[in-house]
């Protein structure tokens, strides 16, 4: 039998995977956009492949 306890503590996990695969997801996105731009690829290429915004990856450019 599940106990209520059971139910929650399994969101939770649920939970803290989903937003771990989101950062992880977002930290490689940054990754690849950092390797473009050092590579010479212009932004809008850059925003269209990582699927990051304008202004995230100007300050992408502004730290290389």
């Amino acid at each position: 039998m599940t106990t209520i306890a059971q139910v929650i503590e399994k969101r939770g996990e649920k939970r803290g995977e989903e937003r771990g695969e989101k950062k992880g997801v977002q930290k490689n996105k940054l990754t690849v956009a950092k390797n473009m731009l050092k590579k010479g690829y212009d932004i809008s290429s850059i925003q269209e492949i990582t699927e990051l915004p304008k202004g995230t990856i100007e300050g992408l450019k502004k730290g290389i």
